[in-house]
């Protein structure tokens, strides 16, 4: 839906009901992985918290010499990547760091870590206190302030509410989408809509579910489902936290980033914490302790593991055409997670944290106060036993928490069809007319924040198909 600024930003039960996919409940068909996907108008630009980097030079080679992505590495995509940079006013000098994101920069100063500073697509933040949930300011240059008003200003038109359920394709050729609009008065109508060619933008969840409806079969179609698998450990400080407030994303670490010599591990960055998603997120012992917990939350800081996968699930859809998702840990994924946990647990303790609880459902925690051993079980004498729990703990199924806020690939593009759903201009295999040029498109995982990837292979594989018409 197109909502008016001085609706977005209205608070956590809101913004989920009413912002994310199955309102923010949207999961792995096993419940173990709880996928956080923008569905409003501005898609997860409205939602997201700004972070703004490019892919490393490791990731563009391999989109070269694995997918045939030459514009990867002779220019084009730096190009698109500047052009979407400018266009959302990306910079540095506007970046300043909250509660939570100091205690993660002082934590990798004190041991050594690297770490940077986010570029953010922010101009004249103030602190709203639920940026995820849509900026009503606006201080966030997300794609309903440049990118979608530029098209409506050239005379697109954009259909809030409008659901496309299928595309026909005859000999090759797409010719209508059959859709479906909820008016005003509620009623549903459906409708075809006829066209000369179609560009699929609907993120890598959907535009595989409807391509997959549409009847396609291309091998490589709703497969290679990446979703930077993250987990998490809160930490408790003397210090008020208050993790919901402020900028939500300015600090970045690094040093973890390449556990396989191939550009696969991890990041740490921190991430913005409501009540409603704390109490959801926080391992549940008993009800004192999990209201201790809750009580204790202006003081709690939290840190993401956020991990590169090199393998991905895969976007089915189910007998009346709705969309399932599947995915499951590889062993390198999980062994690099649960090391990026136990590394984060020092960074706590550098930082200052008295209290620090592990990933998993079941509680792995270490505190320097003798009261919060008295109503949670199971402290840790010191930081490397918890360190070592968090490794033997393991990467079980609906026993570490995961989560997503990433969707990438399932119809990415090469320029050899043995290695991708579409060609490098985005087209769909055995499709005369039918486009991708959204996330779907990645060639594999960023490993960094997507919103600069997704946005310039669009912006190039935009600037490709114009010069065709």
């Amino acid at each position: 839906s197109w909502l008016d600024r001085n609706e977005l930003g209205a608070g956590e039960y809101w913004g989920n009901r009413t912002l994310f996919e199955k309102h923010g409940s949207l999961s792995s068909d096993d419940l173990a992985v709880v996928i956080l996907s923008g569905s409003a108008i501005g898609g997860g630009t409205t939602v997201n918290w700004m972070t703004c980097l490019n892919p490393t030079q490791q990731v563009l080679e391999q989109w070269t010499d694995e997918f045939g992505f030459h514009d990867a590495t002779n220019g084009n995509l730096a190009n698109s990547f500047q052009q979407v940079r400018d266009r959302l006013g990306v910079n540095v000098e506007q970046t300043v760091d909250n509660r939570q994101n100091a205690v993660l920069r002082r934590g990798c100063e004190k041991l050594g870590h690297s770490h940077e500073t986010i570029a953010r697509n922010g101009q004249g933040c103030g602190d709203c206190g639920f940026c995820g949930y849509g900026c009503r300011k606006p201080g966030k240059q997300d794609t309903r302030t440049n990118f979608l008003m530029d098209a409506l200003e050239n005379g697109t038109r954009i259909v809030p509410g409008l659901e496309i359920e299928k595309i026909n394709i005859a000999n090759g050729v797409a010719n209508s989408a059959e859709a479906r609009i909820r008016l005003d008065d509620n009623q549903v109508r459906k409708i075809s809509i006829r066209f000369k060619r179609a560009v699929c933008c609907g993120g890598s969840i959907q535009t595989a579910s409807l391509l997959l409806r549409s009847g396609l079969n291309h091998p490589h179609l709703g497969q290679n489902l990446f979703l930077h698998p993250t987990t998490a450990l809160v930490a408790f400080y003397d210090e008020e936290i208050t993790p919901w407030s402020g900028q939500p994303q300015t600090v970045v670490c690094d040093q973890f980033s390449d556990l396989d010599g191939n550009g696969y591990g991890v990041r740490f960055e921190t991430a913005p914490l409501h009540p409603g998603f704390g109490g959801f997120a926080l391992a549940w012992q008993d009800p004192q302790q999990h209201k201790k917990l809750m009580e204790k939350m202006r003081h709690m800081a939290n840190t993401i593991i956020l991990c590169r996968d090199k393998f991905g699930g895969r976007v089915e859809i189910d007998q009346s055409g709705r969309t399932v998702v599947k995915y499951s840990l590889g062993n390198q994924e999980a062994k690099h997670l649960l090391q990026g946990a136990a590394e984060v647990a020092k960074i706590h303790q550098a930082a200052g944290a008295h209290t620090i609880i592990g990933p998993h459902q079941e509680i792995a925690y270490w505190t320097r106060m003798e009261q919060t051993r008295s109503w949670m079980a199971g402290s840790l004498d010191n930081i490397d036993d918890l360190s070592s729990r968090i490794r033997e703990l393991g990467a079980r199924p609906n026993h570490l928490s995961l989560f997503s806020a990433h969707q990438m690939s399932t119809c990415r593009i090469a320029s050899d069809p043995a290695r991708g759903c579409a060609n490098v201009e985005g087209r769909i295999n055995g499709v005369e007319n039918l486009y991708v040029a959204d996330g779907s498109a990645l060639p594999t995982s960023s490993g960094v924040n997507p919103m600069i990837s997704i946005m310039g292979v669009a912006h190039l594989l935009a600037q490709k198909l114009k010069a065709k018409i």
